[in-house]
């Protein structure tokens, strides 16, 4: 039976998480190569060389941990229910290694998942294509999905409700709630993959290669800020062969991207004020104009809406509009666990 652990401070909780080559729910999707917050080495450098791997930190997460019990306040709401925040928590599967940190409970059932998600619009929060259950995709990002489901294999619980806030402004007006409900095959397949990345390179301690080849100057610079000596040494045959590549690799990016830009702007004319282009080999389409105040507006909105209309009467709230965003999608085959 899973075990859910009350920690008495953050720093016991960050302490235990990773005790024992823990895998959390959050470093699923990193391991599947899903997440859009790095791969599996970023997995294993949190393990075995922490000072190398940049996680989630900053304002903007403690941002959305400090707004947790309003969004699930939303959450309770408007589905009628009562919600236990849980906050230094983790479930603990009974295999001692797996495990999940739940942003709520509800009753013996359920679990909850807040994600914050700062898009202008509903419509940027596509579906990913993945499909777990039949042949009906999850209409939210596969990353996710994935997580809520490792939630539920932890936790054994037969449910994982996943609160999507989306901002625009006001106090949460974009609110959406996708049930994942368990499903034993994907989670053992999800589960199977797992315990064979980490019998290999944690328990058995094989290095995994680095995720991309940007990653791994990153490790290296890291590791070495500064040079120890003013030394330049003469390459080998095999040093010199990839620095000639570079060279030509650097020469040859610059005429690619005067040829880039030179596409994105015919492009643009062939979209003109439709959304977007698409052909066999991807899409082209304009993003939305990212909108820049003086104020923050949204907060103003949220706490003093007659403040914010006096200042926009008095002129002192002004906006900017940056150009129309451009964006790319190549194709890409449907990823099904």
């Amino acid at each position: 039976m899973s075990t859910l652990h009350q920690f008495e401070s953050r720093e016991a909780w960050l302490s235990a998480r990773l005790a024992g080559d823990k895998i959390t729910a959050s470093q699923v999707p990193m391991i599947l190569g899903v997440s859009p917050y790095g791969g599996a080495f970023d997995v294993w450098a949190q393990h075995r060389e922490p000072d190398v791997f940049d996680g989630p930190s900053g304002p903007q997460l403690q941002a959305g941990l400090d707004d947790e019990p309003r969004a699930l306040a939303e959450y309770a709401r408007l589905q009628g229910v009562i919600v236990e925040h849980k906050r230094d928590a983790m479930f603990v599967h009974p295999n001692g290694w797996a495990s999940a940190s739940p942003d709520a409970l509800v009753g013996h059932l359920g679990g909850v998942e807040v994600k914050h998600f700062d898009h202008p619009t509903w419509s940027e929060w596509s579906p990913s294509g993945a499909v777990w259950a039949g042949d009906e995709p999850y209409p939210i990002p596969e990353f996710v999905a994935v997580q809520a489901l490792w939630s539920i294999y932890c936790s054994g619980r037969a449910w994982w409700d996943v609160v999507a806030v989306l901002p625009s402004g006001r106090r949460y007006p974009d609110t959406r709630i996708f049930t994942i409900m368990r499903h034993d095959p994907t989670i053992n397949t999800i589960v199977e993959k797992v315990t064979a990345w980490r019998d290999r390179h944690l328990v058995g301690g094989e290095r995994p290669p680095y995720d991309t080849g940007a990653q791994h100057f990153e490790v290296v610079a890291k590791r070495n800020p500064r040079p120890a000596s003013d030394d330049v040494v003469d390459a080998d045959e095999e040093a010199a062969g990839m620095l000639s590549r570079y060279a030509e690799l650097v020469a040859a990016s610059k005429w690619a991207d005067a040829e880039i830009d030179t596409l994105k702007g015919k492009l643009a004319e062939l979209i003109g004020e439709r959304k977007g282009l698409r052909g066999p080999a991807g899409s082209v389409s304009w993003g939305t104009p990212t909108v820049r105040s003086s104020l923050s507006l949204s907060r103003v909105e949220a706490e003093a809406p007659d403040l914010l209309e006096l200042l926009k009467a008095r002129n002192l709230v002004t906006t900017a509009e940056t150009a129309r965003p451009w964006r790319f999608t190549p194709k890409k085959p449907k990823v099904t666990p």
